[in-house]
């Protein structure tokens, strides 16, 4: 009985363990300064997730042949097994120089404005993107995108109706992406708290060239950070950007939002047209007459 008794015990302390270890923490690192690298992207079992403002990465489940994929465009991809981890994970900076720019400089940028009166909100999560399939009129090509600058409608919303939430951070990134959708070009992480909206206006350095190819923009939903710069629970949150009817003959945008940030278009949910369904009782009725837009622009 007393054999029984141990084995049980043996069985549960054991049992009692593996819960205990079946989270990991990992920090990740930049290989030359040793500092942590905050906001990194990396995939875990089709999972997007992000290093928190500390760098650190909490794994609630794995196991150990499993392995993480870590991407960006400031340093070069990794790929490594889990059980090689110890607690931290060194990345190699890419210092890759990119050309300098000859670039037709205006005496004034030209401003490309699609707000309008007309507008909605469609709500997304943390690791949830605003998609914006762009195509600029033919006598833009060749200049060079300046500044894109979006509104973002009650900034977040949590259900709990904490008090705290106004002193804590939201972090958002602009990427930008090719037909494939594979990412050539992101912002670093841009940091703001709650407002009743925020205007957000982001310089990208003329680094984005015009041509008759579309041009694939997205807001990422990084997650908020609380005062210790961890992120917060994910389901207490959302983002409500800010979409405009009008109809342009400067640009044209196809909007879509990527759960997860999915792979590809086909796994995308498109802004439909039913989202401006208070406006179908107008005299122009056919919202195909409208561009829905959610950037405006400065080019040079």
């Amino acid at each position: 009985m007393t054999f029984i008794k141990n084995t049980l015990s043996t069985i549960f302390l054991f049992f009692i363990c593996k819960i205990s270890f079946s989270q990991k923490k990992i920090t990740v690192l930049d290989s030359l300064t040793k500092e942590p690298i905050p906001f990194h992207t990396l995939k875990y079992n089709n999972e997007v997730m992000y290093s928190d403002k500390n760098g650190d990465v909490i794994l609630p489940h794995f196991k150990d042949s499993d392995s993480l994929f870590f991407t960006s465009l400031n340093f070069y991809d990794k790929k490594v097994a889990i059980n090689k981890i110890d607690d931290a994970v060194y990345l190699i900076p890419n210092e890759t120089v990119l050309e300098e720019l000859s670039i037709n400089i205006l005496e004034q940028p030209i401003v490309i404005n699609t707000k309008s009166k007309k507008h909605t909100s469609f709500p997304i999560k943390p690791k949830d993107e605003v998609l914006v399939e762009t195509r600029f009129n033919e006598i833009f090509f060749g200049y060079h995108i300046k500044k894109i600058s979006t509104t973002i409608n009650r900034d977040f919303i949590t259900y709990s109706k904490n008090k705290a939430a106004k002193d804590y951070e939201i972090y958002i990134r602009i990427n930008f992406y090719d037909n494939d959708l594979k990412i050539i070009d992101s912002t670093e992480p841009i940091i703001f708290t709650q407002n009743k909206k925020n205007h957000l206006e982001i310089d990208l350095m003329n680094k984005i060239e015009i041509t008759s190819e579309p041009i694939y923009i997205a807001l990422e939903f990084i997650g908020v950070v609380g005062k210790e710069g961890k992120f917060l629970n994910n389901e207490f949150f959302y983002l409500r950007p800010s979409y405009f009817l009008k109809d342009s003959t400067e640009v044209k945008s196809q909007i879509y939002t990527r759960i997860n940030m999915s792979n590809s278009l086909s796994n995308t949910y498109k802004i439909l047209d039913h989202t401006f369904r208070e406006y179908n009782d107008k005299k122009k009725n056919d919202l195909n007459e409208y561009d829905i837009h959610f950037f405006s622009f400065e080019i040079q």
